[in-house]
């Protein structure tokens, strides 16, 4: 398994914003080429983004235990 460190460096929002675009513009020649059907074209599109907007929203949230009787700092 991959550490968080490698998730982070990987996620970053130039290899996202690269990805995102690769996938939009691959997804009406996959169509045209009958790798997958009209119909279901929005849907890869919506699983790509599905798979990886909570796994960026995962790998950025600090998971640091916090005392849950200890005050919170401002």
């Amino acid at each position: 398994m991959t550490n968080d460190i490698t998730l982070i460096r990987w996620l970053t929002p130039a290899v996202r914003q690269w990805f995102y675009g690769i996938w939009l513009a691959a997804s009406p020649i996959l169509v045209l080429y009958g790798i997958f059907s009209e119909e279901a074209a929005p849907l890869w599109i919506a699983l790509v983004g599905a798979i990886l907007v909570p796994g960026t929203a995962v790998v950025h949230t600090n998971r640091k235990p916090r005392n849950a009787y200890a005050p919170l700092e401002h």
